[in-house]
């Protein structure tokens, strides 16, 4: 007998069992599986089941999702959208335009006086559409109630297409003459790449039609009154600043997503319009600027380092909030000082720094105010408020100028003057990284300051200037060979010597040399005007140094706790020993 009561017959025959519920399982109730644990689980508040998702919050998930992915790959462009200022026309056959557009909704007669009887009046449409064009989120607007708006509108709107080469007949020469050639520029002129079924034109297109529009303004530049720019290929700074000047009536200019035209160039479009205007009128033109802005891809972690870094196309490995902010408190005093809006919601540069990835921007618009205009401002809620996204005190003052754990060199050199060796201005200490304005002792124990100090602002300036993707660094060589000459000095006055040294300097052959790299590119699988953001380093990857190299995001706005609510202040906010307690452990 078995000392430990172990039969070898009982258990086969256990083990028969067994086998055989495992073949044959007795099917069992949804509640059978549901332990006490469960239960007491879904007591707490933070693991209750979210509370049911209203009509409007379904039907926006709804459309999400059918928009998941846009652009679609393989939809012909004949189809897409052409502009908020032009219908867009389909026809399989030529000529596109003259065909009634299938996608059009159903037209309704206008009852309304303000199109059957104010807007026949010539004079009065005209003062309308100068304050509408004034900012473009007033006039896309307008132009989207209905489509007799936009046939109202177009009675004094012109359309430069800087795809198809159209410009009204002002390249033309003068001397051209005709019923097809009779050249005009309207009350307000938009300059944009009008989409085509043949795609963007290539870079000598792009290069042909630059040069065109330097003509136009050549020959009509006296009857400019308002010019919008919108995602215009090849335009940058220098060459509105030969173009600009030129217009000596222009009253509203508007540049909209250029591609060479980032938020560090903000400061040189509000010199560019006081440039060679008449004595008393310095301040005469008004300037709505929507910057480059890259929208990016959603924030995954994978093979690339891929996020919405909005300002700019890659990870910088820098605060983008911080240097955004630096260029920001030198833009608004000197748009105030020409009379300029940068700040009201419906102006292009507001708009932007909403999209971008700063934090409080209502906040920060009103401390840049009191900042530069009361002098009994404190300086440190200034500092504490720009730096609103570190998690150790989210812009609370009084915890800013606390007691902060690993921060051995405390507050006070943030809210001290520090001069930039690159702007030139005096911006405080929080604009600056603390490694680069500390003192350094030497060898021997002597205390000296550093070489050169270069703010954060300059420092993204120097950074989105050399961004790679879509050919920016070869499309900017080429506008620098262009208007560059021999002895290094740029050309910023005589727009007729840049109009013959594009072909004089080979500017044409360069651009055919980029489209020969493209399709080489192309033909090894990756084309650069369909760029994806840079690979994560390995030093990003490393999680001892990943909270240091890595450029904030534009969803990193969602942790702001002024958005939280309380459920989620409760467990984001509190610190982690504390954190630990309320878990019970």
């Amino acid at each position: 007998e078995n000392p430990w009561g172990y039969n070898p017959k009982s258990y086969r025959k256990f083990r028969k069992n067994l086998d055989e519920q495992h073949a044959n399982p007795v099917p069992q109730p949804e509640t059978y599986w549901k332990s006490y644990w469960t239960e007491e689980r879904a007591k707490d508040d933070w693991t209750a089941a979210p509370a049911p998702k209203s009509e409007e919050q379904l039907s926006k998930e709804k459309i999400e999702k059918n928009l998941a992915g846009w652009p679609w790959k393989g939809v012909p462009q004949k189809l897409l959208t052409v502009s908020p200022y032009a219908y867009n026309y389909y026809n399989e056959e030529p000529p596109y335009n003259r065909v009634q557009a299938p996608f059009q909704m159903n037209e309704v007669v206008q009852t309304s006086k303000l199109f059957t009887e104010l807007f026949r009046a010539r004079p009065v449409l005209e003062i309308i559409a100068r304050h509408l064009f004034q900012y473009h989120s007033m006039s896309w607007q307008f132009f989207a109630t209905c489509q007799e708006a936009g046939r109202t509108m177009a009675q004094v709107l012109g359309f430069w297409d800087v795809n198809g080469n159209f410009f009204g007949h002002c390249e033309e020469p003068p001397t051209v003459k005709g019923p097809h050639h009779d050249a005009r520029v309207s009350l307000i002129t938009i300059v944009a790449p009008v989409r085509r079924p043949e795609g963007p034109g290539a870079y000598v297109e792009q290069i042909e039609n630059i040069h065109s529009l330097c003509l136009s303004v050549y020959n009509f530049a006296e009857n400019i009154r308002n010019i919008q720019f919108h995602r215009v290929p090849f335009l940058s700074t220098r060459l509105l600043a030969l173009l600009v000047p030129k217009m000596r009536k222009l009253e509203n200019l508007g540049i909209y997503k250029c591609q060479l035209i980032h938020v560090g160039e903000a400061m040189r479009l509000l010199e560019i319009i006081q440039t060679d205007r008449m004595l008393g009128k310095e301040d005469q033109v008004s300037l709505d600027f929507f910057p480059n802005y890259h929208v990016g891809p959603e924030e995954s972690h994978g093979e690339y380092c891929v996020g919405t870094y909005g300002a700019s196309w890659d990870n910088w490995n820098g605060d983008s909030d911080i240097a955004i902010w630096a260029m920001v408190t030198r833009i608004i005093p000197q748009a105030r000082k020409q009379g300029i809006d940068f700040e009201s919601p419906h102006t292009a540069f507001r708009q932007w720094l909403d999209k971008s990835p700063c934090w409080r921007v209502d906040e920060m618009l009103e401390a840049i105010s009191l900042f530069t205009t009361d002098p009994d401002y404190d300086p440190a809620a200034f500092a504490a408020l720009v730096d609103c996204r570190n998690p150790d005190h989210y812009g609370n003052v009084a915890k800013y100028t606390g007691k902060i754990v690993h921060r051995p060199q405390g507050w006070k050199w943030s809210t001290q003057r520090i001069p930039c060796d690159t702007c030139h201005s005096s911006p405080l200490g929080i604009f600056f990284h603390y490694i680069n304005v500390r003192p350094i002792v030497d060898a021997n124990g002597d205390v000296r300051p550093n070489c050169t100090l270069r703010c954060l602002g300059c420092k993204f300036h120097i950074v989105l200037n050399k961004e790679k993707d879509h050919f920016k660094q070869r499309k900017r060589n080429t506008i620098r060979e262009w208007l560059r000459g021999d002895d290094g000095e740029w050309n910023d006055a005589d727009l007729l010597k840049a109009i013959t040294d594009i072909e004089n300097k080979g500017i044409i052959l360069r651009a055919t040399q980029m489209d020969d790299h493209r399709q080489e590119l192309v033909k090894a699988g990756w084309d650069p005007e369909e760029a994806v953001q840079a690979p994560i380093t390995e030093r990003e990857r490393n999680q001892k140094f990943s909270s240091f190299h890595r450029s904030p995001t534009v969803d990193d706005k969602r942790n702001d706790p002024k958005f939280m609510t309380e459920e989620e202040k409760r467990w984001k906010l509190i610190a982690r020993p504390e954190r630990r307690h309320e878990h019970g452990y």
